[in-house]
This record gives structure tokens, C-alpha cells and sequence, in this order.
């Protein structure tokens, strides 16, 4: 017979495992290599348990993309600076946070009530969500700041101005300073990154400060100027390396110890700010100006490695990845794609070098030209047998890894939370079996579900009509 104490004890244990299974959401996209998972599993069905009304739609910095290119004689052009088109929240401690384009501020709701807290303002609109970290709120704006405010009330705690002078510019109706913050702020190893940046032809800034004081001065801070850039998009970042969206350019790579570019990521047609970076250092961004698809490069080479051809939002999880094209989600073995990319590159490479060049001018390849050829067709033989034996070892190693591709609605937006994919679309948001693409749940939104997030036991959505929709599991 169970007696009212072990009743306790017991109810006790699971309510402290189920506050152990949750889990924050403290930047854009969860972390800062933009990954959209989380290992909070949501049970399902939920319900909504509040809304919050925005009095105004968000003013988007940028406007969608025109119907044609008629120089390249394109048609179907993908939005590449689409970055702000809804309040995009994050979450941490029982609290949401947002940045309005509308009301020029940055926003703390309570996540069990919707209830307003606190909000910031600022002299142009906040167009990231805000970074949560050791008890602050990091957000940039476009009156050319970035702020840290105290997460508990909003009382300021430094504000440092990106860009080199007191100038503004016309911008949907506002004046905003000719160096905008658009970077959102990054936190990490506590420093907090940003840049304030607008048209390649201006210089633009790159900030790396230190987080609870502001300061510029000190090992790995820095205020950095260049040229030639558009910095604009959530900002990456790995171990040693940041990484900054351009839109109708190709990423950049920065150093992060002295904020120094480090090259370029793509050629003339990528482009994009729809990005993540995964654990080995490869950047998936888009959709580029020409291509309209996501393209993968590996951030230590700076090369190619493979692109989805139609994608538009991939997500990755512990050995399956993800990926979405209009009107269908399909999984893919990561490693495996990547392994088999390297190997037909490396195939390839060996081919040339199996053969001499053809010779021009009747001059022949000499001795020399011909040891050096035969030498490196040694080196690149030996790293094909390393990546054959890798993709056999992937292979033989399928581990928690699933197959399946399903219909499904138009997606804006694509998160996995546990072994569940939520998707946002056009007045719905909805639920799938990462498993086996099941469908599971589905809820009406008021708008196109642009932006999602799972934290506290809670589901997120942001709409294009500057409302958030906050769903929790039935009781």
C-alpha cells in the first residue's frame, strides 16, 4: 500500500524530472550556431494558454525580393534579407523576451502568463531577439547600439555605440543611424559580439566587448573597421570563429580572437541569412541570389561542399538531419552526405591527377611537373582510402539515425525539440514524428508562423502580424 508520503515523495520525483528535462532558449534559434533543437521533448497535445497582441505588425527592415531579375533573366527570386519579419522571442527563466521593429524596444513577457514585465526603448527599432546570459539581455538596434539591460527589471547596464558617428538616414518611415545594429548580439566565453553596418560602400564596424562591462580594451576585444561589407543576420559562432550573414553577399568568417577577417564563405550567388553552423564547422546558409537553395560549405576550408537544391529550412539532429522543400520534410543521414560529398570530390581530384595535362603550346609535362603530379596523386589516394573507411564505419554505425519523407504544409519555419519537428505555416503551426514523419498536433496561429521556440515546457510562435501564440501541454 503507498502511503501518503511515498505519494509526495513520488509526485515530487517527477515533477523534478520534468523540470529537468526542460530547458531554456536563450538567443535566436536556441544557440549560437543557430541550430533550432532543443533536447526538451513537449508532450503532446498542447493547448494555448495565452497570446500577445502586438499593436503593430512588424515594419520589416527590408522588402521582399523583386519578381524578376531581368539582367540575369531570372524569375522566382528568394527574400535573402528576411531576418525580421516577426518578433522572434527567446526564453530563459520563466521570462520571453522579444525586439519590436514596431515600438522600437526590447520586450519581457512572463511565460506562464503573457503578462508584460518590463520593456526597453530604444531610439530605432530592435530587429533580433534579444541574448540571454549570466542575468542580462544583450539586443542591438537600428539607432546604431547595442544594449545590456538586467533580465529581472530592464535596468540598464552598459550601452555601447557601433557605429563611428552620430548619423541617421531615412528607413520605413524613421530615422536610423547609418551603421544599424542588425547582428543581434552574440554571447560567448563572456564577450558579446555585434557590428553596426548597413551598405557595403560605408565602412562598417565590428565589435567584440567584454559582456558585463562594455569595454573594448583587453585580450580578445576589439573594435574593428572595414570595409566593403553588409553585416546583417543573427551572427555564428564557433570555438575560434564568427561568422556574419550579408544577405545578397556571401558570408563572412572573423577571427574570434581580434575580430580580423579571416575569408569569405561562397562566390558570386550565395548569399542569404537562414543559417546554421554544425559541429564540425560546416555553414549551411541561403538561399543565395541565383541558386535558391541552401549551400554547405566547411568553414575550415572555406570550400564547397554540397548543396540542397529547392531547400529552405534544414534542421539537424544527432545523427539525422532534416530538410524541408515547399510542400514536403524528408531526413537525411548527415555524416553520410557529408563523407559522400568528400569522397566524390576526392575521386575526382584523383582522376585529374591520373592522367598528365593536356600540353599547350607543344611544351610536355617535364620530369619534375610529372613527379610533383604523381606525388600529390599519392596524397590524395591515401585521404580517399581514409574517407572510404570512414563511410563504411557510418555506415555499419547507423545509430539513432531515421528515413522517411512526408508531405507536409508550406513551412516558414522548421525547430526539432526532442524527437518531435514543429513546423510554422500559413496560420498553423504543427507537429511531426521525427521518428517517422507522423503528423501528431496541429494548432491555428493568427498569421504566417514565422518564428518558433520551445523552452519551460512551452511552444513559442511568432507571427508575421506581431503576435505570439504560447502553447502548453494539456493537463
Amino acid at each position: 500500500m503507498t502511503t501518503p508520503r511515498a505519494v509526495i515523495t513520488i509526485a515530487i520525483l517527477l515533477a523534478a524530472a520534468a523540470v529537468a528535462r526542460a530547458e531554456d532558449w536563450p538567443t535566436y534559434r536556441h544557440d549560437n550556431r543557430r541550430s533550432g533543437a532543443t533536447a526538451e521533448t513537449l508532450r503532446l497535445p498542447l493547448k494555448q494558454v495565452w497570446r500577445y497582441d502586438s499593436p503593430s505588425a512588424p515594419a520589416s527592415a527590408w522588402a521582399g525580393p523583386a519578381k524578376w531579375n531581368a539582367y540575369a533573366g531570372m524569375k522566382g527570386l528568394k527574400h535573402m534579407r528576411d531576418f525580421d519579419l516577426a518578433f522572434y522571442v527567446t526564453a530563459a527563466g520563466g521570462r520571453v523576451f522579444f525586439g519590436s521593429s514596431a515600438d522600437d524596444a526590447a520586450h519581457c513577457l512572463d511565460a506562464v502568463t503573457g503578462k508584460a514585465v518590463w520593456a526597453f526603448h530604444t531610439d530605432g527599432p530592435v530587429r533580433l531577439p534579444p541574448s540571454v546570459a549570466g542575468g542580462n539581455v544583450y539586443f542591438g538596434s537600428d539607432d546604431g547600439h547595442a544594449y545590456c539591460v538586467k533580465a529581472a527589471d530592464g535596468s540598464p547596464v552598459w550601452k555601447y555605440r557601433a557605429a563611428p558617428a552620430d548619423r541617421v538616414v531615412p528607413s520605413n518611415g524613421k530615422l536610423i543611424s547609418l551603421w544599424p545594429c542588425r547582428t543581434g548580439v552574440l554571447v560567448a566565453g563572456g564577450k558579446a559580439y555585434f557590428a553596426g553596418s548597413l551598405f557595403p560602400w560605408q565602412k562598417s564596424q565590428f565589435c567584440g566587448v567584454d559582456a558585463r562591462t562594455g569595454k573594448d580594451s583587453g585580450p580578445g576585444l576589439f573594435k574593428v573597421v572595414n570595409s566593403g561589407q553588409a553585416m546583417q543576420g543573427a551572427l555564428l559562432a564557433s570555438d575560434t570563429r564568427l561568422f556574419v550573414l550579408q544577405g545578397r553577399s556571401p558570408a563572412l568568417v572573423f577571427s574570434r580572437s581580434d575580430g580580423k577577417v579571416v575569408g569569405s564563405l561562397g562566390g558570386g550567388g550565395d548569399g542569404g541569412v537562414h543559417a546554421l553552423l554544425t559541429k564540425d564547422s560546416q555553414l549551411i546558409y541561403g538561399p543565395g541570389s541565383k541558386t535558391g537553395w541552401l549551400a554547405m560549405q566547411d568553414a575550415k576550408t572555406r570550400t564547397r561542399i554540397s548543396a540542397f537544391a529547392g531547400a529552405s529550412r534544414i534542421v539537424l539532429g544527432d545523427k539525422t538531419g532534416y530538410i524541408y522543400k515547399p510542400g514536403n520534410l524528408s531526413t537525411f543521414k548527415f555524416a553520410e552526405h557529408i563523407t559522400l560529398n568528400k569522397q566524390r570530390a576526392l575521386s575526382g581530384k584523383l582522376k585529374a591527377l591520373s592522367r598528365p595535362p593536356k600540353s599547350r603550346r607543344g611544351k610536355k609535362e617535364t620530369p619534375a611537373q610529372a613527379a610533383k603530379r604523381k606525388s600529390a596523386h599519392e596524397v590524395v589516394k591515401r585521404e580517399l582510402e581514409k574517407v572510404a573507411a570512414e563511410l563504411k564505419r557510418i555506415k555499419q554505425d547507423g545509430g539513432k539515425s531515421f528515413n522517411f519523407s512526408v508531405n507536409c504544409p508550406l513551412a516558414y519555419e522548421l525547430i526539432l525539440a526532442g524527437e518531435t519537428i514543429f513546423l510554422g505555416g500559413d496560420s498553423v503551426v504543427c507537429a511531426i514524428s521525427a521518428r517517422d514523419g507522423k503528423a501528431l498536433w496541429n494548432a491555428p496561429v493568427d498569421g504566417k508562423a514565422r518564428g518558433l521556440a520551445v523552452a519551460g515546457g512551452r511552444l513559442f510562435v511568432s507571427t508575421d502580424k506581431g503576435k505570439i501564440h504560447c502553447f502548453a501541454a494539456m493537463k
